[in-house]
Formats: C-alpha cells, sequence, structure tokens
C-alpha cells in the first residue's frame, strides 16, 4: 500500500478490535484510487507482492481487504483465532 504512494503522502494505521470476534484489524490508509472489483478473487489485477501476500494467508483465521474510502486506500489485514490465541 505504501510503496506507490508518493513521499508527500500521509499514511496513517491503525490497530482495533475485530467487531464481535476474538481478533484484531490492522487498517493501512493511503491516498489513491482501486480499480474497479479489486480483490483477492482477481489474480490478474494483483501484482508479485500481493500474490505472494495472499499465497502466505492461512486458511482461516486471517484476510486482507482494500476498499475506496474517498480518495483514499483503506488496507485491512484481520487476524482472529486461531491464527492468534487471544487471552
Amino acid at each position: 500500500a505504501v510503496k506507490h504512494g508518493s513521499l508527500k503522502d500521509v499514511v496513517r494505521m491503525d490497530l482495533r478490535a475485530a467487531p464481535g470476534k476474538r481478533g484484531v484489524i490492522v487498517s493501512i490508509y493511503n491516498s489513491g484510487s482501486l480499480p474497479a472489483g479489486f480483490g483477492l478473487d482477481k489474480p490478474e489485477q494483483l501484482g508479485v507482492g500481493l500474490q505472494l501476500v495472499s499465497s502466505l494467508l492461512p486458511a482461516s483465521g486471517a484476510g486482507i481487504w482494500w476498499e475506496q474510502v474517498g480518495e483514499t486506500i483503506a488496507t485491512r489485514f484481520m487476524l482472529e483465532e486461531p491464527v492468534i490465541d487471544p487471552v
């Protein structure tokens, strides 16, 4: 998410509890726009780095997705059981 931005761009990150679940969501926000229908279900739209990320995700307990929020892209990474063990 950050690699393709400008040095002038502000990048914001936050960490939140996953709603209704025992897990966390890490969000990274930076300026940009997503192509229509962008996501892991369309591998032809992914570069090598995102293909690698998607292949390394466990089958359960982790997820990654993107959202267009005005002129900002929100990249979200969720971790929950069994990948993490909430205390």
